[in-house]
């Protein structure tokens, strides 16, 4: 029962984190909640057995108390005023366990996430020369982990140690007070010595839980407190709260326009990323979206997917309220490629089917081709079977950015987000991947963040965004014309000489 209590809390947590919306993820390490559902999730299992442990010992101590008072009722309340008395000087030479657990809590913590962030970005700590430094901070966390155990040990020792010299020195007691004062015969006495015998180790055993539970207690204090936040803070689903029914609209595919309606985003409630800005997109249509970073353009694009929500205004797809459709629908038909290609250590077929496991092989092949992605998959050893590492770090960024491309048109989206995939690509890659976008954009609305402008070529429409606001919207044509905000960046990024220059034109 104790070991099924902590498997559903380790599901519960997994599950919560999930679920969770991005704002929660934003503010809590990765270490953190991986720690909730390992160290921490083993030390929460460790109170429900200390649990256990304490109620069993309760029940057998309750039940030798009661045959002492039928022997002698007054011996018995002595026995256990002295038992009671036993009990505090105890808890008074191990007070602190439960500072002890918090900093032993705390320590696997920092252990988790530090090691974890350092063993991920372990080529940038070998650049920087750190190893030695980050080896030393870890052994600081570990030795300090080291010591806190012992700690907690150590006081465990000195109960068992303490607590029976004075059980044995406090029944030869009781066993003088009842026969000298309470008139408790020898044979009495016998059954009495026997009960208070079997009393003894049980009574020490519940000293023991009850330090042990108090070391403990705080971790899975941490790992529900977690999963509160979590679920407090989880995504709005089928249109509405995951505690009301499920009354969401079906996404299936665009017909009209995306509208923006006096929509603004605040960070913590106070920093503005997007400033009542007011936005239609027309359906079918190739539209960038434009502007120095940290203008707020990656932010329209997962309030699309409700990776993020309006703080003010809201957005309408077909005239309806975005929040009023099935989640899952929704992101089926418009799909986010992201800078950070995310890529696990699999195969490039299970990246690819990642979000639509039941695709037949033409249409992963099919999207495959769409994505550019064809030529590079086939020259590798095993092709689609080629496991691609941790992060996918086997493959070029290049070839990661069109196998999330590929992982993306498999879901045959009806809008198809792009943000800032070309960025920091070589030429060769970015060539590769803007064929890749002309042929993926047939029959599709396409929303593509950047700030690279030789990425917008073919689009038919430049929103261009700063600080928050839009401040230039128009074909690219007119706005390089205009001599605005967008000119600035085409000339310091392209060049002078767009009237020269047709075939430079995007």
């Amino acid at each position: 029962t104790v070991q099924r209590l902590g498997a559903d809390m380790r599901k519960r947590s997994f599950r919560s984190f999930l679920l969770a919306g991005m704002p929660f993820h934003h503010r809590t390490r990765a270490g953190t909640l991986t720690n909730a559902f390992v160290e921490d999730g083993n030390r929460a299992v460790a109170t429900f057995v200390w649990s256990q442990d304490f109620l069993i010992r309760l029940s057998l101590v309750t039940l030798y108390v009661g045959l002492l008072l039928l022997i002698s009722w007054q011996t018995a309340l002595v026995a256990v005023g002295v038992m009671v008395l036993v009990t505090l000087i105890t808890q008074l030479i191990t007070r602190g366990a439960r500072q002890t657990g918090e900093s032993i809590s705390g320590l696997y913590e920092v252990m988790q996430t530090f090691g974890t962030e350092r063993i991920q970005e372990v080529r940038d700590i070998k650049l920087a020369g750190r190893q030695d430094k980050d080896a030393d901070r870890f052994g600081e966390a570990a030795d300090g982990l080291a010591k806190a155990n012992f700690k907690l040990h150590f006081r465990t020792a000195q109960i068992q140690l303490l607590t029976d010299p004075m059980i044995v020195g406090s029944g030869l007691l009781i066993i003088f007070v009842g026969t000298s004062f309470f008139g408790v015969s020898l044979a009495e006495i016998a059954v009495f010595v026997y009960a208070m015998i079997r009393t003894a180790p049980e009574a020490r055993g519940l000293n023991a839980a009850i330090y042990r539970i108090a070391a403990h207690v705080n971790s899975l204090q941490s790992v529900l407190g977690l999963i509160q936040t979590a679920h407090r803070e989880s995504e709005m689903v089928n249109g509405g709260l995951p505690a009301l029914p499920a009354t969401g609209k079906q996404f299936t595919a665009l017909s009209q326009e995306i509208v923006f309606d006096d929509v603004s985003v605040a960070y913590d409630g106070i920093r503005h990323v997007v400033s009542n800005l007011t936005l239609s997109l027309q359906v079918g249509a190739v539209t960038a979206i434009a502007g120095p970073s940290g203008a707020g353009k990656s932010t329209l694009l997962a309030m699309l997917v409700r990776l993020l929500t309006p703080t003010d205004g809201r957005i309408l797809i077909d005239g309806t309220p975005i929040e009023q459709f099935d989640i899952m629908s929704l992101r089926r038909g418009i799909a986010l490629v992201a800078q950070d290609a995310a890529l696990f250590n699999e195969s490039i077929l299970e990246n690819i089917t990642f979000a639509n496991t039941k695709a037949t092989e033409d249409e992963v092949i099919h999207a495959v081709y769409l994505a550019n992605a064809d030529e590079f998959i086939r020259a590798l050893p095993k092709g689609y079977d080629t496991i691609v590492g941790d992060r996918g770090l086997t493959l070029s960024a290049g070839q990661r950015q069109r196998i999330a491309l590929a992982r993306a048109l498999l879901l045959d989206p009806s809008v198809l987000l792009l943000d800032e995939i070309t960025s920091a690509q070589d030429p060769e890659s970015e060539r590769a991947i803007q064929e890749a976008i002309l042929r993926a954009k047939t029959g599709r609305t396409v929303i593509m963040v950047t700030h690279r402008l030789s990425s917008i070529r073919g689009v038919d429409r430049v929103v261009v965004i700063e600080n928050g606001r839009i401040v230039e919207d128009g074909a690219p044509q007119d706005l390089i014309r205009s001599n605005g905000l967008f000119r600035q960046y085409y000339d310091i990024q392209i060049g002078t000489g767009w009237e020269q220059s047709p075939a430079e034109r995007p």
